[in-house]
């Protein structure tokens, strides 16, 4: 055999070798892709929440993987963080964990066994005992600034440390914090584990108590509303725990008793003992808001180092490296957006990496235990934490931390051992590793509002609340124009026109024979102003008599951002097709999409649709109360509500998943039920005011048990001139006097005197179908704010087209009933039958 023979043979070998390690690597790689998809997906938490038993097979096998106290390790993975995410994902669950996974030399020490400490501990325990009988002062060998601190509880070369676990290097000592930390649900859309090409300026860590839903939806709705944050892009993270079975009140800590009296004590009790209730609601919260960091470890108090750690390494594991700066805070302090994103302008990138900035408070003495009191949170022994003081640290409702450094941290709270005060124990951070802190006055604990006229950034949110206007999404915008007699938070106490006092006025109910007084279709309640003049004051400012009556926070829980988004104004269409549906309505959706929501059968026509709903209704009845009166409902929502359990947490999460797969669902966060039709109006209104404006001149609104026929729909609107789709209001005209309640009873649409005092309706709308411009929804997004409510929504609607002077135009091919004459002679409204009998939905044609 030739030399030459030989080469070629080597050289056929090493392919064949090559291709089988690629084929095995394919493998891999296929086996390994799907698996992170299934933990980005929160796949393991979404399952485990889906029973009572389930999630209790969950928690016991948590408490048995934590009990073996061993982190696998994997020869692929060895650095930290890490090269790829897929070095997080544990191979006992499909979750990321976050325990450090890095080489260690083959003589790594223990570090509870390390003679320097374990000496050093003996003497610091003896001498501090004694010297605490006999006065407060410090003991010369444990002064505040003694470089004794560093040994708590290694002595160790940090910088040395972390740069041998950022590069691969084993490491001399073994950690002595390093437990299992299992992020059971991530934040999907920030710090994707993959395809993320989103890198935010600033990330805000919450840290949450996991029974304070409340705290979370209110800093959700104030400072967390994108528009707050113009021309910045931020992204907010709440961190927290999981409440536990049977869950007490009672710890103990180097054999002393702790009694936590506090208010996570006092939510906690409100679920029983059994926290699957509550658990319900948690997982709702987590896939409506996807901005839920929920971690493996208990929600207490005293696990707040846990949390802080967490936090400090799902940073370091899965955020992206780009982003600079961090903002820590506690969930019962609000921020100041606009002062926040003027301080991180006036720093470059590179500071704001290496930047660390809080209050730094002055009293640092350690709290010890006192015999028979059980109340004190913050008291460590002294075999816990041996000196007198703490190192200097930064309170923990508000503080920043540059990412460079939470690396750096996130490294060597593996090797410090936990105190239960997290304040504390990042202050002790900071000393071992030789950062010095930087007070920041713009951070506070009781700042005020002049605080925040000089910059201040954050506030007790109870201080909040009476200083800042929030102004909720789709809650109207205005300026009101008083004198320095008045302070703005005393106007929106005393002036917010909550009185009915046109009710007190006979002339206005009845006249001087006690006979009914026929509505005069001038104005309706309250009638203090004119309306229309105030459209145009909205922006100069309104007096203190003309503050709306109706504008009540609006949240938008899920946006159609397929339809009418902000970052494409210029994507205009035709027609936006709004149906007004039911939250349990799935089905009539689902055959709405496959039928006249085919975007082929709308030639030569632009048309976008959203559906608009509330949120299922816990523990829903058929029996309402209104003005004293006792009304009973049977409607088709109400027997679908059934199907679910009396917490709906089902039905919630259908919706949820119905909203991500088409994006066509506008959710608001109230109760969808029958008596709240016209919030969801006003709801709908506002979307459209704030987002569609640009996008469409007109808007059809339509009930979801009615169908659209996309012909007749498209001949009716080119009826029109251009000119007049942004003015127009048409529908089918009903004039009717009004329902009263009889003998302490109602039906649906009874109305008592005390709710509306005349005796007939101005013109409206049927409801089950209507047109409005553009600039008609503008207008009356903004009249419905300075107009009573009354539940029925297409009366409502008519008296704000008759204070805002708008024309009603009758359409005639609008039917409650309509046949397959009417829909041949145009009739674009139909029914269900209609649509299954003769509509051929693949051409449109009438059959």
């Amino acid at each position: 055999m030739s030399q030459i023979q030989r080469g070629l043979i080597i050289i056929t070998i090493g392919c064949v070798i090559y291709l089988i390690i690629m084929w095995i690597s394919s493998i891999n790689l296929l086996i390994y892709y799907p698996q992170l998809d299934t933990v980005s997906e929160n796949n393991y938490f979404s399952n485990c929440t889906k029973s009572k038993h389930l999630w209790i097979r969950c928690l016991e096998y948590l408490n048995h993987i934590s009990a073996q106290k061993i982190v696998p390790i994997d020869s692929n993975c060895n650095t930290w963080p890490p090269f790829s995410v897929e070095c997080l994902i544990d191979k006992r669950l499909p979750a990321f964990n976050l325990a450090l996974k890095f080489p260690l030399a083959l003589n790594a020490l223990d570090s509870t066994d390390e003679v320097t400490y374990n000496k050093f501990g003996d003497v610091i325990y003896a001498n501090c005992k004694k010297q605490e009988i006999l006065d407060d002062e410090e003991p010369e060998e444990m002064g505040s600034n003694s470089t004794d601190y560093s040994i708590y509880p290694q002595n160790l070369n940090f910088s040395k440390l972390i740069y041998d676990i950022q590069h691969g290097i084993p490491v001399q000592t073994k950690p002595i914090n390093n437990p299992d930390m299992f992020a059971l649900q991530i934040p999907k859309g920030i710090c994707k584990p993959h395809n993320n090409n989103f890198i935010p300026s600033l990330i805000i860590i919450i840290k949450s108590g996991v029974y304070n839903s409340e705290k979370r939806n209110r800093a959700r709705r104030t400072f967390m509303q994108k528009h707050l944050w113009s021309n910045f892009s931020v992204q907010f993270v709440f961190v927290l725990g999981i409440p536990m079975e049977n869950e007490s009140n009672i710890f103990t800590f180097d054999g002393n008793t702790y009694v936590l009296d506090t208010n996570w004590w006092s939510l906690s009790k409100q679920y029983g003992s059994s926290k699957w209730q509550f658990m319900k609601q948690l997982a709702v919260e987590a896939d409506l808001y996807e901005d839920l960091l929920i971690g493996s470890f208990h929600d207490t108090y005293y696990n707040l180092t846990k949390k802080l750690i967490f936090s400090l390494r799902w940073i370091s594991g899965l955020c992206p490296k780009q982003v600079p700066l961090y903002l820590f805070m506690d969930d019962d302090y609000d921020l100041i957006p606009r002062n926040i994103i003027k301080f991180y302008n006036n720093y470059s990138e590179d500071n704001l990496r290496n930047m660390s900035g809080g209050f730094l408070g002055s009293s640092r003495t350690v709290f010890r235990p006192i015999p028979d009191e059980t109340d004190s949170v913050w008291a460590m022994t002294v075999k816990e934490f041996p000196w007198l003081f703490y190192p200097q640290y930064y309170h923990g409702f508000t503080y920043m931390i540059g990412a460079n450094l939470v690396h750096r941290f996130a490294i060597a709270s593996a090797f410090i051992k936990e105190i239960r005060i997290d304040d504390a124990y990042l202050g002790i951070l900071f000393y071992k590793l030789n950062i010095t802190l930087v007070p920041l006055n713009i951070i506070g604990d009781t700042f005020h509002k002049k605080n925040i006229m000089t910059g201040g950034i954050n506030l007790r949110y109870k201080t909040s609340q009476n200083i800042m206007n929030w102004t909720s999404d789709l809650r109207i915008h205005y300026n009101i124009q008083y004198d320095n007699y008045y302070d703005r938070h005393h106007l929106n106490d005393d002036y917010l026109m909550r009185n009915e006092s046109y009710i007190q006025h006979p002339v206005l109910t009845r006249n001087a024979k006690g006979e009914s007084v026929a509505y005069i279709l001038k104005e309706h309640c309250p009638n203090y102003f004119n309306l229309t003049a105030s459209l145009q004051a909205i922006l100069s400012g309104l007096s203190i008599y003309e503050i709306p009556i109706n504008n009540d926070a609006l949240i938008a829980m899920r946006l159609p951002s397929d339809t009418c988004n902000p970052c494409s104004r210029n994507k205009k269409v035709d027609l936006v097709v709004i149906v007004k549906s039911c939250v349990y309505c799935f089905e009539q959706r689902a055959y709405a999409r496959t039928t006249y929501m085919n975007k082929d059968l709308w030639k030569n026509f632009s048309v976008h649709f959203v559906f608009t709903v509330g949120l299922p209704t816990p523990n829903e009845t058929s029996t309402y109360y209104f003005d004293g009166v006792k009304t009973s409902l049977t409607t088709n929502s109400l027997y679908l509500s059934t199907k679910y359990e009396s917490s709906k947490w089902s039905a919630a999460k259908i919706l949820s998943n119905e909203s991500k797969v088409y994006n066509d669902l506008l959710i608001g966060a109230f109760y969808d039920n029958y008596f709240n039709l016209t919030t969801k109006m006003i709801f709908t209104l506002r979307w459209i005011t704030n987002f569609c404006i640009s996008h469409s001149p007109l808007f059809l609104f339509i009930d979801d048990d009615y169908l659209l026929h996309p012909n007749n729909t498209i001949n009716l609107i080119r009826k029109f001139n251009k000119s007049q789709l942004k003015s127009l209001a048409a529908g089918s005209v009903y004039f009717g006097k009004v329902d009263r309640p009889n003998n302490g009873y109602g039906a649906r649409w009874a109305i008592s005197y005390n709710e509306y005092p005349w005796d007939y309706y101005p013109r409206y709308f049927l409801g089950i179908g209507y047109f409005l411009g553009s600039d008609v929804v503008h207008d009356a997004s903004i009249a419905m704010a300075f107009t009573k409510q009354l539940r029925i929504d297409d009366v409502y609607l008519g008296i704000i087209l008759k204070r805002l002077n708008i024309t009603l135009t009758h359409l005639d091919n609008i039917h409650i009933h309509p046949g397959k004459e009417q829909l041949k002679s145009g009739a674009f409204m139909i029914t269900k039958y209609l649509a299954e009998n003769y509509v051929n939905w693949t051409t449109g044609l009438i059959k």
